[in-house]
């Protein structure tokens, strides 16, 4: 895998200063190393023509963080440079770093933005904000999970009914662990 598409996981002093052992198993990047601007309610978006894959589920535990790794695992072995992040649900960093080791270069997870949990209030800013964010690094491709299923509570719903959102994405996987759940799918 070429350097330059290969997570950012060890800082430069941390690099530098490190013994050759200690840099044979690298460090995942602390989230603080990651500038990020707050998200607001009118958060813009400008995905600059980045192709956003994004997966919803029928529920939790459907498999969605899988299927999400796989995307981004094929897209890689064809030599795309794919930047993924986790949009909703619990605060659950093991799903981009799962993302990360199936070769995203850069990922996100609202817990960057101080938030624990997402909701209908905050899920639709926060997408904005990553897309926007991860989009300004200009990937060949984006992926992105919804954490939760399309009726929970953690703000599905609000950014599949986001117009915005919704015309920014170029594909919409859905994921169910029941084939008949997966026939009444949303349709943005």
């Amino acid at each position: 895998m070429p350097a330059s598409n290969t997570p950012n996981r060890v800082s430069a002093d941390a690099a530098s200063s490190a013994s050759p052992a200690a840099t044979a198993a690298p460090r995942r990047r602390p989230p603080s190393s990651v500038p990020i601007p707050p998200a607001t309610a009118s958060a813009p978006l400008a995905t600059g023509g980045v192709p956003v894959v994004a997966l919803a589920g029928t529920c939790m535990e459907a498999g969605k963080t899988a299927a999400a790794c796989a995307v981004i695992s094929r897209m890689r072995h064809r030599g795309l440079t794919v930047d993924a992040f986790k949009a909703t649900g619990v605060s659950l960093r093991r799903d981009i770093l799962a993302m990360e080791d199936s070769g995203a270069r850069h990922s996100a997870i609202f817990t960057d933005f101080g938030i624990v949990t997402t909701t209908r209030t905050n899920g639709a800013a926060l997408t904005r904000t990553m897309l926007t964010e991860l989009a300004a690094g200009k990937p060949d491709a984006i992926v992105f999970e919804l954490g939760d299923g399309l009726l929970g509570s953690y703000g599905v719903d609000a950014i599949l009914s986001s117009s915005d959102i919704c015309d920014a994405l170029t594909g919409v996987v859905l994921v169910s662990a029941a084939s008949t759940a997966a026939m009444a799918g949303p349709t943005p």
